[in-house]
């Protein structure tokens, strides 16, 4: 589904106000954490949602294994970097079961500041992205976080789909082996992360993606 110029204009006033990028039918809604708890406690938030795929959308166990994984990824990010005070994450569902749509989305200090906070040095949101994507984390434990860039991958090269990520007053979009910069037409507070997964039954290998 390739974007123009003017679709992502759009789609990004869409996501201002918490709706679907991509004018999609609003299929599923949860609450996210915003503070670090347990594993168990994120898995059973996450635990509903593939529970309601499984019975709606015939999808076998790898592809649910990959969906699974991005999706915990990024909703980790939440209570790791965000320092928001709410979360959700919200599921759409385009054409004939065609097309799953995941926005994830806070309100929390944005990429660019928790990376400033935990003195990593950078001019824009733009470089903000650059950074996540090529490994940085605003972790205080010296630790490289490819959650982000592992996240993207599985859901551009495995599953064939679109990625968005905003932030600030920059959004970032990959798709089809192409990655751009777009500005937001407004300032985001907080991040969101938008991903167009097409539904299939073919078989995914999360691992060749891991880091």
């Amino acid at each position: 589904m390739f974007l123009s110029k003017e679709e992502i204009i759009q789609g990004t006033k869409e996501i201002l106000q918490d709706r679907s990028f991509y004018r999609g039918k609003l299929v599923f809604n949860i609450k996210l954490p915003v503070e670090i708890y347990g594993e168990e406690l994120k898995e059973e938030k996450l635990s509903k949602m593939i529970e309601f795929f499984k019975k709606e959308y015939s999808l076998n166990l790898n592809f649910i294994q990959a969906f699974f994984y991005f999706i915990s990824e990024l909703s980790i990010n939440v209570p790791e970097h965000a320092k928001a005070k709410k979360a959700f994450l919200k599921v759409f569902e385009l054409g004939n079961k065609e097309f799953l749509e995941i926005l994830i989305k806070d309100d929390g200090i944005g990429i660019k500041n928790s990376l400033l906070q935990n003195k990593i040095f950078i001019k824009d949101d733009i470089d903000a992205f650059k950074e996540v994507f090529r490994g940085v984390s605003a972790k205080k434990e010296k630790t490289r976080g490819f959650g982000l860039r592992t996240s993207k991958d599985i859901v551009t090269k495995a599953f064939g789909g679109n990625f968005l990520l905003f932030s600030g007053q920059e959004t970032f979009l990959s798709e089809q082996n192409k990655e751009i910069f777009r500005p937001i037409f407004g300032k985001l507070k907080g991040t969101a992360i938008d991903c167009l997964v097409p539904l299939s039954k073919k078989k995914i290998n999360i691992y060749e993606f891991i880091e």
